[in-house]
């Protein structure tokens, strides 16, 4: 993601202009079809990753400090849960997670 944003942004500094073509944007990142891709993309950059890459670190971080606590023959609650996710989810700066 980060590499197509920096190719498609590429500029010659005498000129100016694009180095690249959408052509050759194209050729070289397939998978990207439309040039709104290119936004989002820098909106995915912006805000450290899209909501599922939040949402699967705050997932791994839970289940690893829930592997941890078992592991010392430690109680866990559902409130001990809620506390880890909400944990992980301010250092992600993931805003729109809650607990219920």
């Amino acid at each position: 993601m980060i590499k197509a944003v920096e190719y498609y942004d590429a500029t010659n500094e005498d000129t100016g202009k694009r180095l690249h073509s959408w052509r050759s944007f194209q050729n070289h990142f397939r998978r990207v079809k439309d040039r709104k891709c290119i936004q989002r993309f820098r909106n995915y950059i912006k805000n450290h990753g899209t909501k599922k890459q939040k949402l699967e670190e705050i997932d791994a971080f839970v289940y690893d400090s829930f592997a941890r606590a078992r592991d010392q023959l430690l109680f866990i609650h559902d409130v001990d849960l809620k506390r880890w996710g909400l944990k992980k989810a301010r250092e992600v700066n993931d805003e729109s997670f809650c607990v219920r």
